[in-house]
């Protein structure tokens, strides 16, 4: 797997431990070691993908998030963040 992510965003084999160490990274971090190209919002993001898919505004039609995923996201995200608060020291996998 690794070898393939290496591969995929030109990044060098040996220097995996950089970003495959199974720890959570944030945004600018995975931008920083190369897993990702930009940091951005929502917005920006489905912009992007517009101008790539090469589609006007009135073409891009964006599905709405479903209310319980929302809320089991923000749960999720709510709970992570309460249990780096109280035990800095664990990593979440």
């Amino acid at each position: 797997f690794t070898k393939d992510v290496a591969n995929a965003r030109g990044l060098e084999y040996k220097k995996r431990d950089i970003y495959a160490n199974a720890h959570i990274f944030t945004a600018h971090q995975a931008q920083k070691v190369g897993l990702v190209d930009n940091v951005t919002v929502m917005y920006g993001a489905k912009e992007q993908l517009r101008v790539m898919a090469k589609l006007s505004k009135e073409e891009a039609i964006w599905s709405k998030e479903d209310k319980f995923e929302k809320f089991m996201k923000k749960l999720a995200a709510t709970s992570a963040l309460t249990l780096h608060t109280y035990f800095p020291s664990l990593v979440l996998k």
